[in-house]
This record gives C-alpha cells, sequence and structure tokens, in this order.
C-alpha cells in the first residue's frame, strides 16, 4: 500500500509538470522609454565619432522626452515551455533567448540545445513509468531519483543564480517553469523516502 501511494504522488507529480510545459515560463517587461533608450545606446555605439553621431543623438532625447512627457507605455511579452524553441529559432523572442540561456550559456548552437527544453515533459512521463516499475523493483526508483535529483537541483541552481534582466528589459520568471522544476523536487523527495522505507522495512523483516 505504500509503495502504491509514492507511485500515486509520483504520477500526480509527473501530470502536474507536463501542464506547466504549456503555462507561462518567463516574463518580459520594458517600457516605450526603456526600449527607446536602449535603441539610443545602440546606435550611439553604432556611429560613435562620427560627425552626426550629436545630431542623431539628440532626436532620440526629444523622443524620449515626448514619450515621458505624455505618459510612458508598459509592454509584456510572456513565454511558455513548449514556444521557448521555436521562437528561439526564429530568434525574435529576446525572453525566449534569455531563458534558454539560463540553461545553455553558450550562445553556439543556441536553437538546437533550445529543443532539449522538449525533454522535460518526456522525462516526467519516463519518471510516471519509472514509478510503475519501482513497485517491483527498487531498481527504478533509484534511477527516478537520480534524473529528478540532477534536473530539480541543477534547474533551481541556474535559475537562482542567472541575471536574465539587463536595464532595458526586466524578465521574471513565471508559475509554469517553478512549477517544473519543483515538481522534479518533489519527485526526487518522494523517491529518496520510497527508497529508505524500502530499506528499512526489508532490514525489520531481517530482524
Amino acid at each position: 500500500m505504500r509503495k502504491t501511494i509514492m507511485a500515486i504522488l509520483v504520477m500526480v507529480a509527473g501530470l502536474s509538470i507536463i501542464a506547466s510545459f504549456f503555462m507561462p515560463w518567463a516574463k518580459a517587461t520594458t517600457t516605450a522609454s526603456k526600449a527607446a533608450t536602449g535603441v539610443k545606446e545602440a546606435v550611439a555605439r553604432q556611429i560613435k565619432g562620427a560627425s552626426y553621431e550629436e545630431k542623431v543623438l539628440s532626436k532620440f532625447d526629444k523622443a524620449i522626452g515626448a514619450i515621458n512627457e505624455f505618459g510612458d507605455v508598459q509592454f509584456k511579452t510572456v513565454v511558455s515551455g513548449y514556444e521557448i524553441p521555436v521562437l528561439v529559432n526564429r530568434k525574435d523572442s529576446k525572453t525566449a533567448i534569455s531563458l534558454a540561456q539560463v540553461f545553455t550559456p553558450d550562445a553556439e548552437s543556441l536553437g538546437k540545445k533550445a529543443l532539449l527544453v522538449y525533454l522535460l515533459p518526456l522525462m516526467a512521463l519516463l519518471c510516471i513509468a519509472l514509478a510503475v516499475f519501482g513497485l517491483k523493483n527498487g531498481v527504478f526508483v533509484i534511477a527516478m531519483a537520480v534524473i529528478s535529483g540532477i534536473i530539480s537541483i541543477g534547474g533551481i541552481f541556474k535559475v537562482m543564480t542567472a541575471n536574465i534582466s539587463n536595464n532595458v528589459v526586466q524578465i521574471t520568471i513565471e508559475r509554469g517553469l517553478w512549477q517544473t522544476l519543483f515538481g522534479y523536487l518533489f519527485i526526487f523527495i518522494v523517491s529518496v523516502v520510497w527508497f529508505a522505507l524500502g530499506k528499512l522495512s526489508r532490514g525489520g523483516k531481517k530482524a
């Protein structure tokens, strides 16, 4: 009965992880004035030292001033897990690219590496299968603990230590990604408890 309860807990967590793949993972927030300032800084780097530099930059200053005078506008973009590889390969989403770089800091082949995001729901299905097999053999419980532990602990550490915002765009991690990582952490804890209880029960029988 105890094993069955453990397996059901893993199944619920696994299904929760799969559902979170379609929920918002990250939100990017910026304003019109911040966006204009970012463009101005990019242009300034390109035309630095040119004779028309001051004239061009002064037009940006006027535009930014006009935005502030009439009222700034806030823009928000939300990206879910399944959208990340598509948007990264199209290179048209700062939010998706920044989030992908949390897990794969190397910009080389970022588009291909972003496809690894699809492994998260697949690993959740694998954990559900391992939980079922774990009812008969504790080896599968150990495998489940290793997989969920690597994903949860490694993922939470990377998200907590990553700096994905800048002075133009503020990026925040949303519920979907947290639910994914803590779902795997829950599976890891259940796996450890499951294995430990199994060892204790076998030890009790020997005694």
